[in-house]
């Protein structure tokens, strides 16, 4: 298929902007008509007759920080000169967000021509409606080449190929030696990825098929990482006569999520995994392991550390830590794991090993410090003592068995130190209290639980955005008792399942209570426990939460962990029924877990929470992580939430990075039903 052939066809057209996550508009600066794609109105809300009244209505929607950009924009065309801007824009729910406009202007004094185009990118919103523009010779090829994508056909009766312009930029040859040759796109593909394309099969069925894969630019060597989505094209007898596509050069963005992984699953100082990679490799053993019988998990801790750091300075015990490592490292094999927990604790896997190969690897553990480290021109003399959980192991949950180990290692350092010691469930003293669990019972009967509300507000407004519903158990006898007390209880049985109903119903009420004294709605969030979820009745009680309380669905949010991403398969129809009713979904504790990125991707999630240990971070060597979260929750069109901001300091970090929301005690701490009332009333917006 030719260039000039295929770009005549206006069907062609169609297909392609379909597959465009791109909305686009043009005014006629003749006659003063103004046009926007049915997406662009999708977008901004704004009708197509509200333009047409009024051509620069589009301004009252941008952020007023960025107006002047604006400004300068429509001069700049009315010259004829083109332009790329970036800004905010408000759409009429109240949201803001970022985009991405290119504009420019087709003068033809021959005809009396004089168009001013534009296209914004949206990054979950595709074009559904063909423009009227699109009839004009040369304007949809000029409009094609301006954004970064390779748009490409095959005729697979003609064995012919097609790639656009872009592609002598994407791989670096010529545009006649890429069409001459139709298998080129295959070839320079990475040996690793060839597997990725093998979707011939499913082409043929005439299904549309997406992959990613590296390149190896034969100009240069470099690679790039591609995202190709492929449509087939059928005829009136269903046969696959054509496929047509997009490549879509995704490297950045695959930079970023390896960078992020780096950050989030291995430390900073050493270089070994972290405890966030701990529980992912836990997690996968539990999906792949059919035996425990042969797993020890060990917890090392540095005897001497605090006095090195005290009395010659952190960097002279980080030297040390790192020293240390290397030593360990002799003796871990390569299906074993070594890991930095937090400070001077570290972890060590050891599979399929009997208690005596235990014995034995500790003892040689032990015998690596014998020998002293030479740092700085120091003798530096320490220990270890290590901590075993049960053996055999009988749990893979990574805080079932640090608990254990940390025990260990405590009995260890008080027998002498430079020891280890054996889990024993006789030994352990503040083990799960059957007590609780018996009073947790008396007080869902009675309802001794209470809740409290913590606003999260807009960061650059002010504005109250939700705020998030939070158990508090009135003991009759102990007062208030924080959830970090009870909670870990309930999980361990179903009543965490009926404390969450409690929450679910109690904050829904009490959001509709509010709505009906007449103040401003607003979304109410609620945790939501993996257990809870997964009840199989869990959407049919949501929705009689819902019609009992008679909230609108719209002003509801659960919050989810990430350890829900595991399995996928269950949590997807969840989700997807929970979204039908409306309600919102938010991500918590965004960081702790692990969620695959590939997975965040596809699923309709609306909101994405920075766990607090990252906001910490800020103003750290780990700072970066933060700002590659809020830019991941970005690109997946999620808002951004930060927990636990504290200080101005953060505040002013977060609202740099553009990150949406904010929650913690530096905006308002968690407030009984009463207090949040009062403020309620007096307008509750938050000033920094």
């Amino acid at each position: 298929m030719q260039q000039d052939s295929f770009f005549q066809d206006s069907k062609y057209y169609q297909q392609f902007l379909d597959m465009l996550d791109i909305a686009f508009w043009s005014m006629d600066l003749v006659t003063g008509k103004v046009y926007m794609s049915k997406g662009a109105e999708t977008l901004l809300g704004i009708s197509q007759s509200s333009y047409e009244k009024n051509p620069l209505i589009l301004r009252e929607y941008i952020f007023p920080e960025d107006q002047h950009a604006y400004d300068t924009l429509i001069e700049e065309l009315k010259t004829g000169v083109g332009s790329q801007r970036e800004f905010r824009m408000m759409n009429q729910a109240g949201d803001i967000r970022w985009f991405r406009g290119h504009s420019s202007t087709i003068v033809k004094p021959e005809i009396n021509m004089k168009i001013a185009y534009g296209i914004i990118f949206d990054i979950t919103d595709f074009i559904t409606e063909q423009s009227d523009l699109t009839n004009r010779n040369g304007f949809m090829q000029q409009l094609i080449n301006e954004v970064n994508i390779v748009l490409w056909s095959y005729d697979f009766n003609k064995g012919e190929s097609y790639y656009s312009p872009n592609a002598e930029k994407l791989y670096g040859i010529p545009y006649q030696e890429l069409t001459s040759n139709p298998s080129f796109w295959k070839d320079v593909i990475h040996p690793d990825d060839r597997k990725a394309i093998e979707q011939d099969e499913i082409l043929r069925s005439g299904r549309k098929v997406t992959c990613e894969y590296r390149i190896i630019r034969p100009c240069d060597g470099e690679i790039r990482w591609i995202e190709d989505r492929a449509y087939p094209t059928l005829d009136s007898l269903g046969q696959v006569t054509a496929f047509t596509g997009v490549k879509i050069d995704v490297t950045t963005r695959k930079l970023s999520e390896e960078r992020i992984n780096q950050l989030t699953f291995y430390d900073v100082l050493t270089g070994i995994p972290n405890n966030h990679y701990l529980e992912k490799y836990l997690q996968d053993m539990s999906f792949h392991d059919n035996s425990l019988q042969s797993f020890a998990f060990l917890l090392i801790n540095f005897d001497r550390l605090k006095l090195i750091n005290d009395s010659l300075g952190h960097q002279f015990g980080d030297l040390l830590l790192v020293n240390a490592i290397e030593r360990l490292k002799e003796l871990i094999s390569a299906d074993d794991l070594l890991c930095r927990i937090v400070g001077d604790e570290f972890a060590i896997i050891l599979k399929n090993v009997t208690r005596e190969e235990v014995e034995s690897t500790c003892q040689r553990l032990l015998n690596l410090f014998d020998e002293p480290f030479f740092i700085k021109n120091k003798e530096i003399y320490t220990s270890i003592s290590i901590g075993i959980s049960d053996f055999p192991a009988t749990s893979l949950n990574r805080k079932y068995l640090l608990n254990q180990a940390y025990y260990a290692m405590l009995l260890a350092k008080e027998n002498g130190k430079n020891t280890f010691y054996f889990y024993n469930k006789k030994d352990e003293v503040n083990k799960y209290n059957i007590e609780t669990e018996s009073e947790l019972k008396k007080a869902l009967k009675h309802e001794d639980f209470v809740l409290h509300f913590q606003p999260l507000f807009h960061l650059h407004t002010g504005k109250l955005i939700s705020y998030e519903a939070l158990i508090r158990w009135n003991h009759p006898l102990k007062g208030y008792i924080p959830p970090s007390e009870f909670i870990p209880v309930a999980e361990k049985t179903d009543l965490i399942v009926a404390l969450g109903e409690w929450v679910l119903h109690e904050a829904c009420r009490q959001n509709q209570f509010f709505q009906e004294r007449g103040f401003p709605p607003v979304v109410v969030s609620v945790n939501v426990s993996t257990r809870q979820l997964y009840d199989k009745d869990f959407v049919k009680k949501l929705k009689y939460v819902l019609e009992k309380t008679k909230l609108a669905p719209q002003y509801l949010e659960l919050e989810i962990t990430e350890s829900i991403m595991q399995n996928i398969s269950k949590t997807k129809p969840i989700i997807e029924e929970i979204k039908a009713l409306g309600v919102k979904i938010s991500i918590d504790d965004f960081g702790t877990g692990f969620s695959s990125l590939s997975i965040l991707k596809h699923l309709p999630l609306d909101k994405l929470k920075i766990d607090k240990s990252f906001i910490d971070d800020i103003g750290t060597a780990k700072e970066p992580l933060v700002r590659s979260i809020i830019e991941l929750g970005a690109n997946l069109d999620m808002s951004v939430v930060a927990e636990g901001v504290e200080t101005v300091k953060q505040a002013e970090f977060l609202r740099e990075n553009k990150c949406d929301i904010g929650q913690g005690y530096l905006f308002s701490k968690p407030l009984p039903k009463e207090q949040l009332e009062d403020e309620l009333l007096k307008n509750f917006v938050y000033k920094s």
